[in-house]
């Protein structure tokens, strides 16, 4: 998969992007498909599995960075009074800018998450 080379997103599904009623919400959510940034494998933790420190362990990092794909679900929050983005009162960016969270309490947009993270952990 060539982990370094290339797009990072490089497969976008719409499949669940319209209200199918059965599915329990209204709306829907992009599936994302894409390379496994550099960022992603440099820790040396991955799963179950530690990475080797010493003469293999460019080895084991190549070997892991070349055979991971990850998967993201994009979900359609709904505008809906309750939603908030704010500023975070500690957290700040490498640059001293505060992060900023958003926040919703839709039951809708936590049903479709979880479809979508069930299916991409079954397609993954």
């Amino acid at each position: 998969m060539d982990g370094d080379r290339g797009p990072q997103t490089v497969m976008w599904s719409k499949e669940f992007y319209e209200t199918d009623p059965s599915r329990g919400f209204v709306r829907g959510y992009t599936l994302q498909f894409g390379l496994a940034p550099v960022r992603s494998c440099s820790d040396h933790q991955s799963g179950h599995r530690r990475l080797p420190w010493g003469k293999n362990h460019h080895r084991a990092y190549r070997t892991l960075m070349y055979r991971r794909l990850l998967a993201g679900v994009a979900c359609e929050d709904l505008p809906e009074e309750h939603n908030r983005v704010t500023l975070d009162p500690v957290l700040r960016t490498a640059m001293a800018s505060r992060l900023r969270r958003l926040t919703t309490r839709s039951a809708n947009t936590r049903r479709m998450m979880e479809h979508g993270i069930a299916l991409a952990r079954r397609r993954s």
